[in-house]
């Protein structure tokens, strides 16, 4: 091969890795850009996930404050009917806490956000691992809680109605919800527990919420 045919295949070759070169380079920065906008959406979207899961847990700390509240009166009625029969019982002052005894709120808690957040697998692009055991710790401990809260309902309910029908009747009780408190509540017992545990969740949501609103700016 003489050297003007050894020039040209030099040329050839050079030409040839010089155009598989920017094909490389043109496919390395494709897949870069594509990553980079991917990382940016997927962090888009887990801040996302974030901000409504924010949302449902500052609205938990509500509930817990609303059945703090409620737990007390409670106690506070159970503390006045077990101070007395029914000779010292004042009607005007059982009156006072007819929300108490008659009205059935129900503390649930909500789990959407973070069910959604679950299920996603965006709970993946979250470095923080401590938070995550935290945040799962908390809905494992509402969970838990959600059921007593669920009976408690449902017996409450079931006695006021039972008690609604003997005032029906023309034999309204002496003592509004005496058997409910006494037996089921076992004097305040169940309500006592209910704001104890409700008490040891609130410090531990505002630590996550701490957590969160970190990891949001």
């Amino acid at each position: 091969m003489n050297r003007t045919n050894i020039k040209k295949q030099f040329k050839k070759a050079a030409r040839y890795f010089r155009d598989f070169s920017i094909v490389v380079a043109s496919i390395a920065v494709t897949l870069w850009v594509q990553s980079e906008l991917n990382y940016r959406n997927e962090k888009k979207d887990t801040a996302l996930y974030l901000n409504i899961l924010k949302q449902e847990m500052e609205d938990n700390c509500i509930i817990i404050d609303n059945l703090i509240v409620t737990m007390e009166k409670t106690k506070h009625y159970i503390h006045y009917i077990s101070a007395h029969d029914e000779k010292t019982l004042h009607q005007d002052t059982i009156q006072q806490y007819w929300s108490v005894f008659h009205e059935i709120p129900y503390y649930g808690y909500m789990y959407d956000a973070f069910e959604i957040f679950k299920t996603s697998g965006n709970m993946r692009f979250i470095s923080d691992k401590e938070l995550l055991r935290l945040i799962w710790g908390i809905y494992h401990m509402m969970k838990a809680q959600d059921e007593w809260i669920a009976l408690y309902h449902q017996k409450k309910m079931e006695e006021v109605t039972k008690e609604n029908q003997m005032e029906a009747e023309g034999k309204p009780p002496v003592i509004p919800m005496y058997n409910f408190y006494f037996t089921f509540s076992n004097k305040g017992e169940i309500e006592s527990n209910f704001i104890q545990n409700a008490e040891g969740l609130l410090p531990l949501i505002k630590e996550a919420l701490a957590d969160i609103e970190k990891m949001l700016k």
